[in-house]
């Protein structure tokens, strides 16, 4: 593997992933209920944050292929659900795989990938235009209705978990289908930044398959 060729990919990526960190701790403070902020404020606030980790996502799923060129319209795109679709044409295995970690140091990583609990491709979609509903005023023929929120944020708290799930240990694949970058979202050996792992392997593609079929 040339790794020169995918460094500046990653470590954009990367940023983008800092970027989630700052958002998913926005979203905490905001369901602190700590905030002093009208629980409409809180709950379309919240929304928006998901909104917008849903096209970070989304954005750092193009980014990240080092080897691919995006198409001039497609670099002009934002719509998370659009910049998904365009990825599975590209290469289908695009998707971060949410993984849970059990060793950690200068030399050994490992990741057990999860087989459920983490925001998938068909859930991202489906939040991504739940959010755009929640972030409308409504029509004329709405206003006459009472808008009501739930004081817990029960869906936007199980939001949040699965956005998580998914970004604080994950495994991407990269279009050669043989080399795997392994991120972790809170480096606890790098003051809690992100950092990652290049992984070379011939039979990981087929281990994320059998992953994949299993969840199905």
């Amino acid at each position: 593997m040339h790794f020169s060729k995918y460094r500046p990919a990653l470590n954009a990526y990367c940023g983008l992933l800092e970027e989630a960190r700052h958002r998913l701790s926005t979203l905490d403070r905001l369901l602190s209920g700590t905030t002093r902020l009208p629980l409409g404020a809180v709950h379309e606030s919240s929304f928006l944050q998901l909104r917008m980790l849903c096209e970070t996502i989304a954005l750092g799923c193009v980014i990240a292929q080092g080897d691919h060129d995006p198409t001039k319209k497609i670099t002009k795109e934002y719509s998370a659900d659009r910049l998904i679709e365009y990825m599975d044409r590209i290469h289908p295995e695009f998707y971060p795989r949410g993984a849970n970690q059990t060793a950690a140091g200068p030399a050994v990583y490992d990741a057990i990938l999860l087989d459920h609990g983490y925001l998938t491709k068909e859930e991202l979609r489906k939040l991504y235009i739940e959010c755009g509903a929640h972030l409308h005023r409504g029509s004329l023929k709405e206003l006459g209705s009472q808008r009501t929120y739930d004081r817990e944020h029960k869906a936007i708290r199980m939001w949040k978990e699965k956005i998580e799930t998914l970004l604080r240990y994950h495994i991407l694949s990269m279009l050669d289908e043989r080399t795997f970058v392994l991120f972790v979202l809170r480096n606890k050996e790098n003051n809690d930044q992100v950092g990652y792992a290049v992984i070379e392997s011939d039979e990981l593609m087929n281990l994320l398959k059998t992953v994949k079929v299993m969840r199905q």
